[in-house]
């Protein structure tokens, strides 16, 4: 026999709350005893650790829009900016010195010259980008230190994150 208080929902219902539970949802009775799905509750701090997380996979994820994202690409570029530097300091500048450089010369710009600059102004534009997506970061990380964060407000904080590292993602190539 089935209880009294059985509310009857259609199969399409029954699967939404079954996809709903899978999700991590719960299922209750509403206040007019209709089942529904909802969310656990989240705390303050898990919260807080999910909209770091979350803020710093963007960041991530703007930064590879302008960077080779290769193993050790970083060093790679690091070194070349090294190199360029001393390149263009040195007057007159030996190629041998200089094998990044010379492995790249031709292939990317007509001249040791031209490529030196181009590693250098490339370098400095990265910079100034990097600076704005870690002010960004840094920032909203900061704000979710706040001792009166709610649930609600590090939602809010981590959206108002995303956005802004959006608007530098629209500069991408």
């Amino acid at each position: 026999t089935l209880p009294a208080d059985l509310i009857d929902i259609s199969d399409a219902y029954h699967a939404e709350l079954m996809a709903a539970q899978a999700a991590g949802k719960s299922i209750v009775a509403g206040v007019d005893g209709v089942p529904q799905a909802v969310a656990p509750a989240v705390s303050v701090a898990d919260a807080r650790k999910q909209a770091v997380a979350a803020i710093n996979q963007h960041a991530g994820y703007v930064r590879t829009l302008f960077i080779t994202e290769l193993p050790a690409q970083q060093m790679i570029y690091l070194a070349k900016e090294a190199e360029a530097l001393a390149y263009l300091a040195a007057t007159p500048a030996d190629l041998g010195q200089y094998p990044l450089i010379a492995a790249e010369v031709g292939i990317t710009a007509d001249t040791a010259l031209e490529l030196a600059q181009l590693w250098v102004g490339t370098a400095n534009q990265w910079r100034a980008l990097a600076a704005n997506i870690e002010a960004i970061r840094l920032d909203h990380i900061k704000m979710l230190g706040h001792p009166e964060l709610t649930v609600e407000a590090a939602a809010s904080v981590r959206d108002g994150a995303i956005a802004a590292l959006d608007e530098i993602a629209l500069l991408a190539p």
